[in-house]
């Protein structure tokens, strides 16, 4: 797989999301494209990549520092009329009563922490 046949972003194995289109992230891309050991051990292989940030979301993600408990993906791609983004919906509270979903698209997502990596820099108490 080169650098050009991948999208604009990237999900690695060990959780990083990189943009393809910024300098440093694209150097590495090319590197973990062309195999490279140093780079996979560190990032991880290239799991996902898409021209849309929404398509690397999975369940257990921290998207706008909200858990990622469920997602349901539409039928056929949503365009909303002002930002032509794809849209999903994701569930973010479940309890015995029920559960809280919301449509999120693209331009709505400012931080993103994926799981892999809220368990490689989590701190667990012992008690």
């Amino acid at each position: 797989m080169s650098k050009n046949e991948i999208g604009k972003y990237v999900r690695t194995a060990n959780g990083y999301i990189l943009e393809n289109t910024w300098g440093a992230h694209a150097d590495i891309i090319k590197k973990l494209a062309n195999k490279d050991n140093h780079y996979e051990f560190e990032y991880g292989k290239i799991v996902k990549h898409s021209n849309s940030l929404i398509d690397l979301i999975e369940v257990g993600d921290y998207i706008n520092g909200e858990k990622i408990l469920e997602i349901i993906l539409p039928d056929e791609e949503i365009i909303t009329k002002d930002t032509k983004d794809k849209v999903i919906t994701v569930c973010i509270f479940k309890n015995g009563n029920g559960a809280y979903y919301k449509y999120m698209s693209e331009a709505k997502i400012e931080n993103m922490l994926t799981h892999e990596r809220y368990y490689q820099t989590c701190y667990e108490s012992k008690n």
